[in-house]
């Protein structure tokens, strides 16, 4: 997922792309994001227009894009979003949809939309029960046959109680960012958590680092190979996510 309001705006995402993955063998999947919600805790906004001339110029690089969100303010997203459908093709467009909206914005979309976001969790994160019961009600609007993203939903017993299609966030690269790397251990289906500051985790937790080739010298809050922690942070969740579509 790229956003094009934290980062990517101002860059040739052409050359970026090519750059970061010379050399492999893979197929590119990316979702791009306008990165609206960021652009709202800093007190600003996302030109609807720009985003929009940013997913033409690149949308040969897109599997997916998101509207374009205003955020605290539905109906100018689901205006912005409907305006940005004629004038997008090639690929998904998602309109997305946020906690505490009125429903009926959720029910404008079903029918209309095989591919929708759901959005604003991120605050209720602590509040699970409150932000469960919001989830199983969306979900139960849109039907099965929906494909649904969760934007900053990694939230590991929401991505097992319900079948989201795509997720994202950061929480991913919380092992270089805090010193606390999480891997997920397929056996038991549950995630080890591991403080890069603690001798007796990382001894206790060996067995799971020898699964994804680390050793505990190397990750070391004092003194880690950066490297090899984002190859581990990014197969672990690659494992969690096969985990999931078994699951489900």
């Amino acid at each position: 997922l790229l956003s094009y309001y934290y980062y990517y705006k101002n860059e040739d995402l052409d050359a970026v792309l090519k750059h970061a993955f010379a050399g492999l063998d893979v197929a590119l999947d990316v979702f791009a994001d306008s990165g609206a919600y960021s652009a709202f805790t800093r007190g600003e906004k996302i030109d609807a227009h720009a985003y929009v001339a940013w997913i033409k110029q690149y949308r040969h690089l897109f599997t997916a894009v998101a509207g374009p969100d205003v955020i605290g303010d539905p109906e100018a997203s689901l205006k912005a979003t409907e305006k940005m459908l004629g004038e997008v093709n090639g690929v998904p467009v998602l309109p997305a949809f946020h906690v505490g909206e009125d429903w009926k914005y959720l029910d404008h979309w079903r029918g209309k939309a095989d591919y929708l976001a759901f959005g604003g969790m991120v605050p209720y994160a602590r509040q699970f029960k409150l932000l469960a019961a919001w989830v199983h009600k969306a979900f139960s609007k849109v039907g099965p046959d929906t494909k649904v993203h969760g934007f900053g939903a990694t939230n590991w017993k929401l991505l097992t109680r319900f079948p989201w299609y795509s997720v994202d966030s950061s929480s991913w690269t919380s092992g270089f960012r805090f010193a606390c790397l999480r891997l997920f251990d397929e056996k038991r289906g549950q995630w080890g958590i591991i403080s890069m500051r603690s001798p007796k985790e990382i001894i206790s937790n060996a067995r799971l680092l020898a699964d994804y080739g680390l050793r505990g010298s190397e990750i070391r809050a004092d003194g880690y190979d950066r490297d090899n922690l984002c190859r581990a942070c990014v197969v672990s969740w690659q494992r969690a996510e096969a985990w999931l579509e078994r699951w489900h």
